[in-house]
This record gives C-alpha cells, structure tokens and sequence, in this order.
C-alpha cells in the first residue's frame, strides 16, 4: 500500500513473507545412538567387552564403549554428513515508511520494521554463548526457535536540509558575493536508527555419549533476565547481573537435565530452546544505537569542479551501548556484562573534489 499525503511526501506499507528452504544447518547426525538406548543413563559408558547387559560385540577386535557399540555404524564415531542443507526458515514482517523527495531543500526517510524469524538451521553458527548444535537429532522439527538475525523492531530516520540562507534563498539572497560564500549553501543531516536485540543462546548443559547432540538447560525461573535489567533502570555492570537477580545461584535456574544419569536414570532433554527470548542489546554484529550529525557545504572552485567540506559527528550523544553477557551457565562470569561494543564519540573532518 502506497499514499501520497502530502507532495513529495508518501506513506508506504508492505507485507513480506518468506519461507527458506534447503539452508545450511547441522542437524543430521546419521551415526547417533538410536534414542531408545539413553534409558541405560551412564551405564552407555560401560566397555562393551563383559557387559552385564548381554549387548553384543559389533565385530571382532571392538573395545569401545556399549554406547559405540549400539550406534548404526560402530566402526566410526561422529560421521559428517558433508554439505548438510536441509535446514528451514520462516520471515513475516511489515516494512513501513514515510518518505519527502527534495522539496524545499528538504529530504526525509522514516522507516519501520516489525518483523518475525523462525529457523532451525541457526545450530551451525550461533553467535553468542558457544556452539548449539542439534538437541535431538531424531526429532528436527523440534529445533525451530527464534533465528539469530530475528531482530523485532527496527526503526530508522535519515535527513538532509539545505538552510534557506543565501543566493537564490529565502534569506540574505541579495548579500555579497563573499557573505553568500560564507553562509550560503549549507545543509546539516543525520542518521538516527534503533533496533531490538538479538536473541540469546545459552549454550549446552551436556552431551549424551554415543550422540553429537547438544542437551540444552532446563529453566526453573520466572524470567530469563533480571529484575534490574528488565526494568532498564539503574542497570549497573560493575554490581548487577544480566539474567539472575541478588541472592540467586546460576545452577539454582539452570539446572542440567542430567541429573538422572549420576542416579542411575536414563538421560534427558532440556526445555530450552537454541535462542531464547531473552536479548542482548543489539541486532547480531551491529549496533543497535545508531545517532550521528553532520554538516556539510560545497564550494565552487571552477566550471564543473567542486569543493566540499563534511563535519560529522558519530555517536552524537557518547552512548554506551553494553556488548552481550557471558551466556554460558557454567562459566564463572556468568551474566557479566564485560565490555561496551559501541565507541565513543568522534568528530570527523572531511574534504573532497568534485568533478
């Protein structure tokens, strides 16, 4: 949907949607140990060779484990399966935006996206808390979770506007030849964008002998963030944590589902999923605080060559925008937040021929 509102000035609203299909992902591990075998827990880890269970060499010489001993192919381990490509993707988003073309020395672009990305391929290359591959390979649906570039909100203003001041302006149109050098033609602009964060992956509890897998956490808490930081008051990283409130051990919330095993259970999955709802502060390897300013002006040198002089000024209001926290459970900086991904103000002073 398009409309003018006003001249120069249209509205635009557009729906899209896609559905990725064939994507690189690590999904398939065609040589795990078939899933009814992890009721036998830490009893897999047992040499085969005299095992109480009566399960079979595979073939003469064998000593691994009864574990390797019941995986499809016992002669290997992990096999790759080599250009894997069967992972999918699903994206909905509505893309909006209000834009005035040069009139009256003004130019504008608004932009708006609200958008949602689900995938199962993203276990190849998570980006923060270590690798994430599959959970269980016997059941790939179940891997589909927010996809590390879903980025919700995004939201973006750039501009340029020419001052009315000088020759052929609104204002000081009959000054000087120098007075006009001076004060006339110069336009000040900016670029001002805003983004969600990326989801956050909290990496692998523990693997279950015999499968490449990644056995994800369960989560006990009520929210993946804390207290101080859900509220976005005061969040101090030299004293607060990122996902647990005062008082609460890691382990208290992210409790590995292999507890059964040390028991003398079988193994289990963990409830969460690859990316989490919880975010970090910004889009996946950008910023997602963006205000800069600049002004600029050109000078006439001679027919068909130009001077131009451009001052800008980055991070306009010297934010700090924090990088993501340690995500791993068992890491002790788990939370911290460590480092600001976000540099400091610069001023920037350049020079160009036109011709």
């Amino acid at each position: 949907m398009q409309r003018e509102l006003a001249p120069d000035l249209v509205f635009a609203a557009t729906y899209v949607g896609n559905h990725d299909t064939r994507l690189v992902s690590n999904l398939m591990d065609i040589n795990a140990l078939p899933q009814k075998y992890w009721a036998l827990g830490n009893e897999l880890n047992r040499p085969v060779v005299g095992n109480p269970y009566g399960i079979p060499v595979p073939y003469a010489g064998f000593t691994g484990t009864i574990a390797n001993a019941l995986r499809p192919y016992p002669q290997y381990l992990g096999i790759n399966p080599g250009d894997e490509a069967v992972g999918q993707s699903t994206y909905e988003g509505l893309w909006t935006s209000l834009q005035r073309h040069y009139r009256n020395g003004l130019t504008l672009l608004l932009a708006y996206t609200w958008s949602k990305n689900i995938s199962n391929s993203d276990s190849w290359n998570v980006g923060t808390g270590g690798s994430s591959g599959v959970q269980n390979p016997f059941n790939q649906p179940a891997e589909r979770a927010l996809a590390i570039l879903n980025v919700p909100q995004n939201v973006s203003l750039s501009y340029a506007y020419e001052l009315p001041i000088g020759k052929g302006k609104r204002f000081l149109n009959s000054g000087s030849k120098v007075m006009d050098l001076l004060v006339g033609g110069w336009i000040l602009g900016g670029i001002q964008s805003y983004a969600s964060g990326s989801p956050i992956n909290f990496g692998c509890a523990d693997t279950i002998p015999g499968t490449n897998n990644c056995v994800r956490w369960n989560f006990t808490g009520s929210s993946l963030l804390s207290s101080a930081e859900k509220t976005g008051n005061g969040f101090d990283p030299a004293i607060d944590n990122y996902f647990l409130n005062p008082g609460v051990s890691v382990h208290q919330v992210f409790v590995d589902p292999e507890v059964n095993p040390s028991q003398g259970g079988g193994y289990q999955l963990g409830s969460l999923s690859a990316l989490t709802p919880a975010r970090g502060y910004s889009g996946i390897g950008t910023s997602g605080l963006i205000e800069s300013f600049n002004v600029s002006k050109q000078f006439l040198m001679a027919e068909g060559i130009k001077l131009e002089i451009r001052l800008e000024l980055l991070n306009a209001f010297n934010r700090h925008e924090f990088a993501v926290p340690d995500s791993s459970p068992n890491d002790l900086a788990f939370g911290q937040v460590t480092a600001s991904q976000i540099a400091p103000r610069q001023l920037q002073l350049t020079a160009r021929i036109r011709f």
